[in-house]
């Protein structure tokens, strides 16, 4: 790692304690520069904390400057510690951000080895490499025994760091109050409450993890923008028209009729049915021809002459559901099939003529 900084023309040995416990603790103000200052406050804070992880990231850190002094000369490596804020939140962050700020300004440096002993003290890798062109880590892993009594020690340490630091604490304490009142609260709850909004809860998780594994926002704005922002109108009222075709079905299914749509489809029958299934379609193709009729006249001209045909497939539709049900005419279902497509070409031979009628006038 060494010889590669060779290139750098100052290299900065950076020690992070984004929670601050040095300065909390000791009750010195940072950023700190300088390798005798970073071994007295090393040396300070091993005998007010010798089993906090920074005294390793502080000790690390002095010798990782010993070395590169050694390497490239002692003009061109500097050793500082930055802190932040213990509640480690947007003022830490910012704080962190000043202190490496001031540093940078004072050493000049090009290149930085970052000394961490945490995950949370590397959030601050993204702020150094927007500052020089290199960054190296160095992450300090301390070595424990794996006995059964250090492991408890160690364990109660960690208990105790989850209990008393407020970073910790919000998740170590809060999420499981959370539950346990959820919980308590849940048993005054009726069952039958209770399974629907765990069933609604259920449903959004799953629903979450979809939207976040297939990327539905995206293909929605898609879906979006090639509906509502190509054919705005058409779109507003192909939607009406499936609500309008949902009731309609619905209507049908409705065992006991009460209401006055209900009570038509009941009399009337599939006819019905069929009839609003092909108005709300015809409506449709309108709506869409007019909407863009300059942009594609052909297609569009086209599409406006299949709606004549729409009148006997009406017709055709209602006949084979007749033939399904033992009481239609095969013979009758063919001449009504037979009328659609004469429509069809009646319709194009029209629009033809007026076509023609339009450019010679």
């Amino acid at each position: 790692m060494y010889e590669a900084l060779r290139h750098s023309s100052k290299v900065l040995v950076l020690c992070v304690d984004r929670d601050n416990d040095v300065g909390s603790k000791l009750g010195v103000r940072t950023p700190l520069t300088g390798r005798d200052q970073l071994v007295k406050v090393a040396t300070e804070y091993a005998l007010r904390a010798p089993d906090d992880a920074d005294v390793n990231a502080l000790f690390a850190a002095i010798q990782i400057y010993d070395s590169l002094a050694a390497s490239i000369g002692r003009d061109r490596v500097e050793i500082a510690l930055v802190t932040g804020l213990p509640e480690e939140s947007v003022a830490s962050d910012l704080k962190l951000e000043a202190e490496v700020d001031h540093v940078l300004s004072r050493v000049g440096a090009d290149t930085i080895v970052l000394v961490c002993d945490s995950p949370t003290d590397e959030k601050v890798l993204p702020l150094l490499q927007s500052r020089v062109r290199y960054v190296v880590v160095r992450r300090i892993i301390v070595k424990q025994s794996r006995g059964v009594e250090e492991s408890v020690v160690l364990l109660k340490y960690y208990l105790k760091k989850l209990i008393e630091e407020p970073a910790y604490r919000r998740y170590a304490l809060g999420i499981p109050g959370v539950l346990l009142l959820l919980y308590a609260v849940a048993q005054w709850i009726p069952m039958i409450v209770l399974r629907i909004v765990g069933t609604a809860i259920v449903a959004l998780i799953g629903l979450a993890m979809l939207w976040v594994a297939f990327n539905l926002g995206e293909v929605l704005r898609k879906v979006l923008r090639n509906t509502f922002g190509k054919y705005p109108l058409t779109t507003t009222v192909s939607l009406f028209a499936l609500l309008i075709l949902s009731s309609t079905l619905s209507a049908a299914k409705a065992p006991n009729p009460s209401t006055p749509i209900t009570v038509l489809v009941a009399t009337v029958g599939f006819a019905y049915v069929v009839d609003v299934i092909i108005v709300l379609v015809i409506i449709v193709m309108v709506v869409f021809i007019l909407e863009h009729f300059e942009a594609r006249g052909v297609l569009y001209r086209r599409l406006l002459m299949m709606v004549p045909a729409f009148v006997p497939l009406r017709w055709v539709l209602t006949e084979i559901s007749r033939i399904v049900l033992g009481t239609g005419s095969p013979i009758l279902a063919i001449a009504y099939i037979l009328l659609s497509l004469y429509t069809v070409l009646l319709s194009s031979w029209s629009m033809k003529r007026i076509q023609q009628i339009l450019r010679t006038s």
